[in-house]
């Protein structure tokens, strides 16, 4: 994997480092596509519940 780079094993889900925000903002502006493998991995690596990505505010 490239230097530079978060990778959550398990889910395939690689982020550039310090590009978290800007990964959120592509997943919400539907440029990307999330599998539950990846909503968990998410939820694993800002230390919430996958559910709590799930739910509606």
């Amino acid at each position: 994997m490239p230097a530079g780079q978060l990778h959550t094993p398990g889910a395939g889900v690689v982020i550039p480092q310090g590009g978290l925000d800007q990964y959120l903002a592509s997943i919400d502006r539907g440029e990307r596509n999330l599998t539950l493998d990846s909503v968990d991995a998410l939820a694993e690596l800002l230390d919430v519940e996958a559910r709590t990505l799930l739910t509606r505010l």
